[in-house]
């Protein structure tokens, strides 16, 4: 917890500037009636963190919404962004123009939040599932019961009804196992400098900003494949754009040597412009 807290107090400083001027961006936006901010509501800033498979490494801001309290926590869930989500799953080096656009949140939509012993699950698809349930019957297990985990539809509850603490690590997990630590770092009144139009909530106060992955062979353009075991590349794994790769490995639609291709999604589409 100490570190957590530690974690938190790094990033307040850095983001201020930002924050403030995201603010003064959108003081003067003036929504439609029907679009205004609700009096008296509520406004929570949540941090969300890169998933970090190792206990030790240091936690890093992926990125920090302002929610409305009436808002429900889907709205949080559909805002949230990660590169698991945009995976394309599957080998092409034989077939490289036959990339499906069907990325890995088109097809595996289940999620949950997991704050103060409750798992909420999103079940607004037919084809969703309860990934919560092997916690909590591993859970049930080994406590026989006692203190054991509880469940509710994410798409049924508003962040008025949570009760949390400040500053408290709470987990988000989607695409099966890919964890997300989350924070809550304030909670107030909304305020006459907020942003009034409910329809940019939950708005993004700050993103981590990613170094593009470039293109081994030209260096200019944003890698769209990476390739394994290449006999034509120097390294493994290797990047190149989409004009690279395939001027270095195909000939009248042939393959020129043996290597595994995968398409690859930067992590530099998810920066965001300052304001």
């Amino acid at each position: 917890c100490c570190a957590t807290t530690t974690v938190v107090r790094e990033h307040a400083a850095a983001l201020c500037l930002s924050c403030i001027s995201l603010e003064h961006a959108y003081q003067d936006v003036v929504p439609p009636p029907e679009r205004e901010v609700k009096p008296q509501a509520a406004v929570l800033q949540v941090a969300v963190f890169h998933p970090n498979k190792r206990s030790r490494k240091r936690q890093r801001l992926a990125q920090e919404y302002r929610v409305l309290g009436y808002q429900k926590l889907t709205a949080l869930r559909d805002a949230i962004t990660c590169i698991a989500d945009h995976a394309i799953a599957g080998e092409f080096s034989e077939t490289p123009s036959a990339v499906p656009n069907l990325r890995a949140k088109d097809i595996y939509k289940s999620a949950y939040f997991f704050i103060e012993n409750v798992f909420y699950n999103d079940m607004r698809y037919e084809d969703n599932r309860d990934l919560s349930r092997e916690v909590r019957e591993w859970k049930q297990n080994k406590h026989e019961g006692k203190g054991s985990y509880t469940t509710q539809k994410m798409e049924d509850v508003k962040f008025n009804d949570l009760h949390i603490r400040l500053g408290y690590p709470y987990v988000f997990c989607h695409q099966g196992n890919c964890e997300h630590l989350i924070i809550f770092k304030d909670l107030r009144m909304f305020h006459v400098d907020d942003c009034r139009d409910e329809g940019l909530y939950p708005l993004v106060v700050d993103r981590y900003r990613f170094k593009r992955q470039l293109c081994t062979v030209c260096a200019t353009f944003t890698a769209k494949w990476v390739t394994y075991n290449d006999q034509l590349a120097e390294e493994s794994p290797s990047f190149f754009c989409d004009l690279c790769f395939q001027a270095l490995h195909y000939k009248d639609k042939t393959k020129l040597a043996e290597f595994e291709a995968y398409p690859f999604v930067d992590m530099g589409v998810f920066n965001i412009a300052a304001v």
